[in-house]
């Protein structure tokens, strides 16, 4: 699998507080079969998470002598999670985001409970802007899941959907657990991801969440959402929706 939401850097967010437990979480990953994860720390201005392309690097780069240090076979690869807020446009303009790798796509998050104003312009900007946008844990989101006609024009302007496995195994409640089967079982969803924050989050989220989904899409499915699609996006390509659209 290629985890591209996951939350390893250690004492930057609601992530790990430790070295230890970013190390416990890292081999975790490993031991449920885990080869690359995007180290998607959180850029919440609101919360003062600002791991933006100032700090991302340096965060990066601890983690990695950590994990090397410990002798955990893990490739790592730099990114964020960039909440949209009314500062998100001036970063993507200014280029601070941090984009998975050396690709151009960026993780980005949205309010939970309130539509975004001028949210699709925003993201249309942003690809004039050179980046490529991948919508964190869209499930989350009823002002965007339950309009199909927002999910049209989303996928329609390129911008893809990634959904939390724990949401499939019912980890965050029956709504979301609704939400991303939708997402899955109608073609929507494009990568399926941990959201993994800490070692207690692998078992109901990374575990559960692959079972659910196989039980989803079997193993085909499975394949294009947790490592085929993932690593088009690492590799700076266009992956496609899952195979039911």
């Amino acid at each position: 699998m290629i985890d591209l939401h996951c939350h390893v850097h250690f004492g930057v967010d609601d992530g790990p507080k430790t070295a230890q437990e970013a190390q416990d979480l890292a081999r975790a990953l490993v031991d449920e079969g885990v080869t690359t994860v995007a180290c998607t720390s959180h850029v919440r201005p609101d919360r003062r998470w600002i791991n933006d392309q100032s700090v991302q690097a340096a965060n990066h780069q601890r983690l990695d002598e950590l994990l090397n240090q410990a002798g955990i076979e893990l490739e790592r690869v730099a990114a964020a999670e960039h909440y949209v807020d009314p500062t998100f446009m001036s970063r993507v303009r200014n280029h601070s985001v941090v984009p998975y790798g050396d690709s151009k796509w960026l993780l980005v998050e949205l309010n939970y409970d309130a539509p975004v104003p001028n949210f699709l312009q925003m993201m249309f900007e942003t690809r004039q802007l050179g980046y490529k946008v991948l919508l964190a844990h869209l499930e989350r989101y009823p002002w965007v899941v339950d309009n199909d006609d927002m999910l049209d024009k989303l996928t329609a302007a390129g911008h893809l959907i990634q959904i939390n496995l724990g949401s499939l195994a019912g980890a965050y409640g029956r709504d979301y657990k609704k939400r991303a089967r939708k997402l899955v079982k109608e073609g929507w969803a494009c990568v399926a991801a941990s959201d993994c924050h800490h070692l207690t989050d692998v078992k109901p989220y990374l575990i559960k969440g692959k079972k659910a989904l196989r039980k989803l899409v079997g193993d085909a499915g499975c394949q294009t959402l947790l490592v085929d699609n993932p690593r088009a996006i690492l590799d700076d390509k266009e992956p496609d929706l899952i195979w039911v659209r």
